[in-house]
């Protein structure tokens, strides 16, 4: 959108949002986490909204975001879902366990900065984070099975957090941190029909937090860790934590032939990667629409980009219960 003084203000925003559940469907993690179990390795959320206006090149924008990752040991998952079931377990079976996990969720404001030449764009840009709801530490031990239908935990934990999910230890205060990060977005027209694209995110990004509470504790159990016991001997304070955030990358190339065109795109987030084709058309009203494959979790999306409006939606299932990669985006001026 454009102001109608001749400097040009423009006006630009977006709201990106993905959920990824290996182990069990999206529905079933956020009602009751780990209920249904079955086998994978990682657990993501990502939220992002943004709204900003760009002056001859510079951008000022207001962000809230919010992200989890979570990493898990294939065995893990799979043991875990059947305990929760019931169902019978293998008698003598020593299951490794290693679990990890990163979130907070933080307001932030923007300062970038768009370049431009004949055949391209690159846009740079820093945030400042004010953070909330911090998780962060691992889980390291494992699961003895001593007949079919009993078992003991073993494990060591050390995490900082907002609220104890394991242990509920009162919290009188949540911690608060500050943080930064850097972006980067670039396209290449590499000739008529050739065009290339480059996202990153979180660039050198850290939050520190202070006076974050967090425990450390060993020990033995024969009851999961969630439901609020003791996991057996520990300590608990609070300390100062510095948070690295992984860069998450996205890479995108267009091949067009008239008004069709061919895409291949992929992402590495989270240590993970992942890669994406699929087919476009171009209407001459200037309504341009995809569709995307991504076959490593069946996913299957659709985008429609019309006026400096961009909107896409991917999804692994149809059915709400079991939809366990799932992603919608709408963008403007980007």
């Amino acid at each position: 959108m454009t102001t109608s003084s001749a400097a040009s203000y423009e006006l630009f925003g977006r709201t990106e949002n993905q959920f990824l559940s290996e182990p069990e469907p999206i529905r079933a993690s956020l009602n009751d986490w780990g209920s249904e179990f079955s086998r994978g390795e990682r657990q993501w959320a990502i939220s992002h909204f943004e709204l900003g206006v760009r002056y001859q090149g510079i951008e000022v924008s207001v962000q809230q975001r919010g992200l989890v990752d979570l990493r898990m040991n294939a065995e893990l998952a799979e043991y875990w879902g059947r305990i929760d079931a019931g169902l019978p377990l293998d008698e003598g079976a020593q299951i490794p366990a290693q679990l990890s996990v990163d979130g907070f969720s933080a307001r932030a404001l923007r300062l970038g900065y768009l370049f431009t030449w004949d055949r391209g764009a690159l846009t740079v840009g820093a945030a400042v984070l004010d953070a909330k709801h911090l998780v962060a530490g691992d889980l390291a031990g494992d699961i003895q099975v001593t007949n079919s239908s009993d078992y003991v935990f073993s494990a060591q934990v050390d995490y900082s957090y907002y609220r104890d999910v394991l242990f509920n230890r009162p919290i009188a205060n949540e911690p608060v941190g500050m943080g930064w990060a850097g972006d980067l977005r670039a396209h290449w027209q590499l000739d008529e029909s050739w065009l290339f694209s480059l996202k990153v995110d979180d660039i050198f990004a850290r939050i520190r937090w202070e006076d974050a509470p967090y425990t450390i504790a060993r020990g033995d159990s024969d009851i999961k860790p969630g439901d609020g016991s003791s996991l057996g001997s520990g300590i608990e304070g609070y300390r100062d934590v510095s948070q690295r955030l992984d860069p998450r990358y996205q890479i995108a190339t267009v091949l067009s032939e008239g008004p069709w065109s061919a895409h291949l795109q992929g992402q590495y987030q989270f240590g993970y990667g992942f890669v994406g084709f699929g087919a476009g058309y171009r209407y001459a009203s200037g309504l341009a629409l995809k569709g995307l494959y991504w076959p490593k979790y069946k996913t299957i999306g659709v985008e429609a980009e019309y006026k400096g409006w961009r909107a896409a939606l991917a999804a692994d299932q149809l059915e709400w219960r079991k939809v366990q990669s799932l992603s919608f985006s709408l963008s403007y001026g980007y």
